[in-house]
């Protein structure tokens, strides 16, 4: 499923923080040390988040992401919130997809 991290995060009343890239502050957490994912997966996500503001990974994968993601303390609640909600979104647009596609006769 596709991951789109390709906005900038907000500050609580709404207004864009200069130089906050979702994409980039968690491709960032996953360039560092990881738990849950295998070096070469993180790895591999950040590279991919950091060139193109976005991803394609499974939802294993995005499941043990998130898991990093909420775990780090790189990052404080401001950020992981609203990089929570773009994954929640990911996983629900997914599963709409995929709901549309199974059709039983």
């Amino acid at each position: 499923m596709k991951l789109d991290l390709n906005f900038s995060i907000t500050d609580l009343k709404g207004n864009e923080i200069t130089n906050s890239k979702a994409s980039d502050l968690a491709a960032n957490v996953l360039a560092g040390k990881t738990k849950h994912l295998t070096n070469l997966k993180a790895y591999r996500i950040a590279v991919d988040l950091s060139q193109n503001g976005f991803t394609e990974v499974d939802r294993v994968d995005l499941d043990l992401m998130q898991k990093e993601l909420n775990e780090s303390e790189l990052l404080p609640n401001l950020i992981t919130a609203q990089i929570h909600e773009a994954i929640e979104k990911a996983k629900k647009k997914s599963g709409a997809e995929k709901g549309a596609d199974e059709v039983n006769y």
